[in-house]
């Protein structure tokens, strides 16, 4: 997901109206802008909210694309907020693809949750330490 969203593949509904796919360019959750790769996982105000409650959102400068975003926020996370990051992109993106196509979604709690939760059976399921997902991500 990170990898399609910083070169600019990942579907939203900007890039499915340029498909011709007949859904709304505007952003399921906040209905404020249109949804674009740069506004899902990063700048939405609900995705903003869901980055303040992990306690992940660093500074308030300006961006102009996601990856900037990432990379700027990726600086100053430690390496668990850096698993935490990844994953919450993906649910926080899953979430808007469920709002779009399913007409539900989660509140912001719920995303977080669902976020750590991932990360959690990802270790599990893998029986991989938490220190080599460290290595992974960097």
């Amino acid at each position: 997901m990170l990898w399609r969203a910083v070169s600019n593949c990942l579907p939203t509904c900007s890039q499915f109206i340029q498909m011709h796919v007949k859904i709304s360019s505007y952003c399921p959750r906040c209905n404020q802008e249109a949804e674009t790769i740069g506004h899902c996982p990063s700048f939405c105000s609900i995705a903003t909210a869901c980055w303040r409650a992990a306690r992940l959102l660093g500074g308030s400068a300006v961006f102009s694309s996601f990856g900037d975003w990432f990379q700027h926020q990726f600086q100053w996370w430690s390496k668990e907020d850096k698993q935490v990051g990844a994953i919450l992109c993906w649910v926080i993106w899953h979430d808007q693809n469920n709002k779009v196509w399913n007409g539900k979604s989660n509140s912001v709690k719920n995303v977080v949750a669902f976020a750590k939760c991932d990360l959690e059976q990802c270790y599990s399921a893998t029986s991989i330490p938490s220190g080599i997902l460290d290595v992974m991500i960097q």
